[in-house]
């Protein structure tokens, strides 16, 4: 969240911890916060043995040198491999916690779709105790497309935004309707897709009562599009890019075309 730190401007947010390192990687997250960015996105799974690893899809196989889900496999077993293309292991929330914590980016915990009302209930309760442990529970903001893993975090008073599919953007009508749940859920945030999003969706978002960002935005014209909207922030894999158009835009009020 912006919280009037430093300009009329979104909040740059590194997804993933940017492209300059592998994603999800260590190194990715040490290099967003070199950046300065507000923000830095990471993924959570659980492990066969009930640990959170970082890493985006439930498999291993594009990212690291294992194969098969991530939810059959220990995170010793996990951490013995290698991610593609660097010599890290995918971390664990508590490493890549450890490695944000004298930054004082934001971090956003997407917690991925899929997982059982305990899985949700032990991602909670790990995640809750590694941000106190990290001094970060006010440092942190918690995603998921699945309502149902942002209620318990909801409950506690952790800021929540849920992740819009595309095809719940369809119409307007459509996504008035997802807007009005996560409002009566209490959920404080929604993160839509860029190519879908319109000015009166933004509308509806903000008569709700919610804040609004949008993913992931990468292309240059397009992030100087985004970053005069009337979003709290947005997410790209280009933060060093995003912060050169957002320089180029002081002065400028938002929604300036």
């Amino acid at each position: 969240m912006t919280d009037g730190k430093h300009s009329p401007h979104p909040d740059i947010v590194a997804h993933r911890g940017g492209s300059r390192y592998p994603e999800n990687s260590l190194s990715g997250f040490r290099n967003a916060a070199s950046y300065g960015v507000e923000q830095v996105e990471l993924d959570v799974h659980l492990t066969r043995d009930g640990h959170l690893v970082v890493m985006h899809d439930e498999t291993l196989d594009q990212t690291s040198f294992g194969s098969g889900p991530i939810s059959a496999f220990t995170l010793d077993e996990i951490q013995a491999l290698r991610l593609r293309q660097i010599d890290e292991s995918a971390p664990s929330l508590d490493q890549a916690l450890a490695a944000l914590a004298s930054s004082p980016m934001r971090v956003r915990i997407e917690v991925k779709p899929g997982g059982s009302p305990g899985g949700y209930e032990e991602t909670h309760r790990q995640v809750l105790s590694l941000a106190d442990k990290y001094g970060m529970s006010r440092r942190i903001t918690i995603m998921s497309f699945d309502p149902a893993a942002l209620a318990f975090f909801t409950r506690s008073g952790v800021p929540t935004s849920q992740s819009v599919w595309p095809s719940d953007q369809a119409s307007l009508e459509t996504f008035r309707r997802v807007v009005e749940r996560a409002a009566e859920a209490g959920i404080d945030d929604l993160g839509l897709s860029f190519g879908r999003t319109t000015p009166a969706m933004l509308a509806l978002v903000a008569e709700a009562g919610l804040t609004a960002g949008v993913w992931t935005v990468n292309d240059v014209s397009r992030l100087d599009y985004w970053l005069r909207q009337p979003v709290a922030y947005v997410l790209t894999d280009h933060p060093d890019l995003a912060l050169r158009v957002r320089t180029g835009l002081k002065g400028l009020p938002l929604g300036s075309r």
